[in-house]
């Protein structure tokens, strides 16, 4: 698409159908790359991934990318860093979950403080592994930790888990442990899944079951590491298979509007064949599945809010090939 249409204020988390041209293409794309480019394989050096987001910002693309994460470690070098950027920037800051209270009080007042405009949007944090019970009496202690800090309302808790061994279990429970802290909480609570990256990829039924969960319990998610190409393929130096990140954001849109069974969700995510996938100003689909343009944006808002890239580029070169973006 990339008709340099102006992008969103950088608040919010996912496009709302009237904030927006009503076009599924738009719906799909708009923010919905965090830039990750701090993280590998990119692992930029501060400077570098800041210029990198700035151009990005200013790009025909810009409408495409949302957050730029960063751990919390590095916000006060964040800061130092950006003296001489004047493009507006959201944060997804990634705390260490044994001290939440602590790690965000500091990254808001700092956010506060600083003269170049930033702002908390998000806050990611990984669940510490336990048993099922831990997990939920963790959740239930970082949800109020962060509710009790004066982050915004509006900004969403991401909580990144582990599979586990009995992972259908484990992914009810937890999950139901994120439903409860959200039905409690002053802010979205919402899953992270990690498709990718030097942790076990999940496999597609794995992903499959924990996205129809998450869908039945109301539960939102991004998804993070990995996801480098829009197509599942297989990566020519490791030889193992990728997901691909318009099977993930597809199965999502298509299980919120659809209520797609598991073996169906497995399928998309499968899906190896860019031509079995559309997706235009009228609607996404897949294999005759069909969703239009005001569910995808429903889908986007409610339910799958984005997905992590260390590139920008990539991502956008991959959609211009397929001339999804033209």
């Amino acid at each position: 698409m990339g008709d340099g249409a102006p992008a969103l204020p950088a608040e919010g988390n996912a496009v709302h159908p009237s904030e927006t041209t009503l076009s599924a293409r738009r719906a799909l794309l708009e923010k919905v790359i965090d830039d990750a480019g701090l993280f590998p394989p990119a692992s930029l050096d501060m400077k570098s991934a800041l210029q990198a987001d700035a151009g990005a910002r200013t790009s025909a693309e810009a409408w495409i990318l949302g957050r730029f994460v960063v751990p919390v470690v590095r916000v006060e070098e964040l800061v130092r860093a950006r003296d001489a950027l004047e493009v507006p920037l959201p944060l997804s800051v990634i705390l260490d979950g044994a001290h939440v209270a602590r790690d965000l009080a500091s990254v808001l007042e700092r956010a506060a403080n600083a003269t170049e405009s930033i702002a908390v949007a998000a806050v990611e944090l990984r669940l510490a592994e336990g048993r099922d019970g831990d997990v939920a009496t963790s959740v239930t202690r970082i949800v109020a930790d962060i509710d009790a800090s004066g982050l915004d309302g509006a900004a969403p808790v991401y909580l990144e888990f582990t599979f586990g061994t009995d992972w259908r279990t484990h992914l009810s429970a937890t999950f139901d442990a994120f439903a409860d802290a959200a039905a409690r909480s002053a802010h979205p609570v919402a899953a992270k899944i990690r498709c990718g990256g030097t942790a076990s990829v999940p496999r597609p039924e794995q992903l499959a079951f924990a996205i129809g969960t998450l869908r039945a319990l109301e539960v939102p998610f991004k998804a993070t590491a990995g996801l480098h190409h829009p197509i599942r393929r297989k990566d020519p130096q490791s030889g193992t298979e990728t997901h691909g990140f318009l099977n993930v954001l597809g199965v999502a849109v298509l299980d919120y509007e659809l209520d797609l069974d598991e073996r169906t969700r497995q399928q998309v995510l499968l899906e190896e064949n860019p031509a079995a996938f559309g997706l235009d100003d009228d609607a996404f689909r897949w294999n005759g599945l069909s969703v239009d343009a005001a569910q995808v944006a429903a889908a986007r808002r409610d339910f799958v809010h984005a997905f992590g890239s260390c590139s920008f580029t990539e991502p956008i070169a991959d959609l211009q090939a397929l001339e999804v973006l033209i």
